[in-house]
């Protein structure tokens, strides 16, 4: 297992293992649905996984390149987020809002945020002089904090990007 995610609620779990993520009722144990990420066999493993704050929405970063925001209901098929970069997701978080996604990967000193209505990219936050290997909203979603793998801890204020505070760790 490379990750897992639980959302907000508490109700439902999300694993990822190999190239699937896996959806379960946390209450009964029971196994919701399957997503299979290497359904063209091109060995896209499944990273980071972060749940939308109201649980609709599943984001998957994978070690392919890519990012996914998968509904969770399995109604709808996978979408992809556009990364400007071919990278492998480290990490990704959700706005309060649920309308941004923030993706850090493996190799870029850059968090990009994502519009996850359309998957596009919608603006950057450029503040580390080494890899970001975390991202996370806090306060009510009013501040993004990302994490390098310079040691420094960055609080971004979340609307207009502009760096608030750093420590480092």
């Amino acid at each position: 297992m490379t990750s897992i995610a639980v959302s907000r609620d508490g109700k439902r779990l999300a694993s990822a293992v190999g190239h699937q993520v896996q959806l379960w009722d946390i209450a009964s144990g029971r196994r919701l649905r399957t997503l299979d990420l290497d359904h063209r066999r091109q060995l896209v493993h499944a990273g980071p996984l972060a749940f939308s704050p109201d649980g609709r929405t599943l984001a998957i970063g994978t070690c392919g390149f890519q990012a996914v925001l998968w509904e969770a209901d399995g109604r709808a098929p996978p979408r992809q987020v556009h990364l400007e970069r071919v990278d492998s997701v480290s990490s990704l978080a959700f706005s309060a809002d649920g309308g941004t996604l923030a993706v850090a990967t493996h190799y870029d000193d850059i968090v990009w945020l994502h519009d996850t209505a359309s998957g596009r990219l919608e603006g950057m936050i450029d503040g580390h002089v080494s890899r970001v290997a975390a991202v996370a909203y806090a306060f009510g979603g009013h501040e993004l904090i990302t994490g390098g793998s310079d040691g420094l801890v960055c609080a971004w204020d979340a609307r207009t990007r502009r760096l608030l505070r750093v420590i480092e760790a």
